[in-house]
This record gives structure tokens, C-alpha cells and sequence, in this order.
């Protein structure tokens, strides 16, 4: 609410729609999201960080912690594998019998 301009760049660094940092959520590999996508949305935040012009935006305490989670999220995601699903022998009809 402090800027004008505060609506617009809220939408340049929210995720796409569809895009969530929850740990309950399947992994980007198993979605239409994949790291990339977050990766891409990590570097608008970093560019934005890096660029002296933007330093009022920058040092918002929120968008320090908006940078950090995605950092943290990102690095999960990295490091962990999603998980196969687990594949069952189809049981033996005649034992039914």
C-alpha cells in the first residue's frame, strides 16, 4: 500500500498459477511446474535484489523473507527426489478361488 506501483510488482514476482511452496505438495516433477519454473521466478526476485534502483522494494522486510523461503523451497527441492510410487504385483486370481 506504501506504492503506487505495489499491485504490479506483487504480479511480477508471485509464483504462476499453480505453483505452491507447500510441503504437502506433489513435486514439480509430478506437476506441470518443474524446478525451472521456480528457478525463473527465484531470478526475477535476485535481479530485482541486485539492481540499486529497487532498493526500496528490496529491503521490504517481506520481500527478504519471500526470497528466503523460495531460496529454501527451491534448495528441497533439489536435494530430495521425488518419490517413485510404489508398484504392487496385481494379486493372483486363482488363489482367490
Amino acid at each position: 500500500e506504501r506504492f503506487a506501483t505495489g499491485a504490479g510488482w506483487q504480479n511480477y514476482l508471485m509464483l504462476s498459477t499453480g505453483m505452491s511452496m507447500s510441503a504437502d505438495d506433489a513435486h514439480p516433477s509430478d506437476s506441470l511446474h518443474s524446478v525451472a519454473d521456480y528457478e525463473e521466478v527465484l531470478a526475477r526476485f535476485d535481479s530485482v535484489g541486485k539492481n540499486p534502483d529497487y532498493h526500496v522494494i528490496s529491503d521490504l522486510p517481506e520481500f527478504k523473507a519471500a526470497r528466503q523461503r523460495l531460496a529454501q523451497y527451491l534448495g528441497q527441492l533439489e536435494t530430495s527426489p521425488p518419490q517413485k510410487p510404489e508398484e504392487l504385483p496385481a494379486p493372483d486370481s486363482s488363489a482367490a478361488r
